[in-house]
């Protein structure tokens, strides 16, 4: 300290020739900004330590937080890649019953096909019949005015050959119903 005095301010460089007092003021005063440089270093070291743990803490915190939202953001994924999975399951589900349904439409739609035509062909069976029944039933009532005819003499044997056919004309109708 006293070096960087300058020259002026520097005391006589003969050491003999300094006064005990000044000396020890010297000393005393180098010793007390020594000892309050350490104790300040000292300080500085604790201190840097606490300021490094709050840091510290502060970085453990945020990457605590990160990994817990990175931790919940796969679980969501998970959640998500399942449930994306059992809808494509679920969507191959459906489109394979809708084709065996449309398989079924079509099977339907061919017995339905087979079906009208042995239909018409039944259909066209009994309106032949129907014609021939109704051609029979036209000669019957030829018949029966040729009877009437010939019989007009006779209203007993006309009554009766009229109820006669009159009966087969009631099992006629019978048949055409059936």
């Amino acid at each position: 300290i006293i070096a960087s005095l300058p020259d002026e301010w520097q005391p006589n460089p003969k050491p003999y020739e300094w006064h005990w007092n000044i000396l020890t003021t010297v000393a005393i005063t180098e010793a007390v900004l020594l000892i309050v440089i350490v104790w300040i270093l000292y300080e500085m070291m604790k201190s840097t330590p606490g300021v490094v743990r709050e840091e510290n803490k502060k970085l453990n915190k945020k990457l605590l937080l990160e990994e817990k939202q990175t931790r919940e953001l796969k679980g969501k994924n998970k959640v998500l890649e399942f449930e994306l999975n059992l809808n494509e399951r679920e969507r191959s589900y459906q489109e394979t019953c809708i084709r065996a349904i449309q398989e079924q439409l079509q099977i339907i739609s061919r017995k339905c096909q087979e079906r009208e035509k042995t239909l018409l062909q039944i259909i066209k069976v009994p309106l032949y019949k129907k014609t021939l029944e109704e051609e029979e039933a036209e000669e019957m009532k030829g018949l029966k005015r040729r009877m009437k005819e010939k019989h007009q003499t006779n209203p007993f044997l006309v009554a009766i050959e009229e109820e006669s056919l009159s009966s087969e004309e009631i099992i006629q109708m019978e048949n055409i119903c059936r």
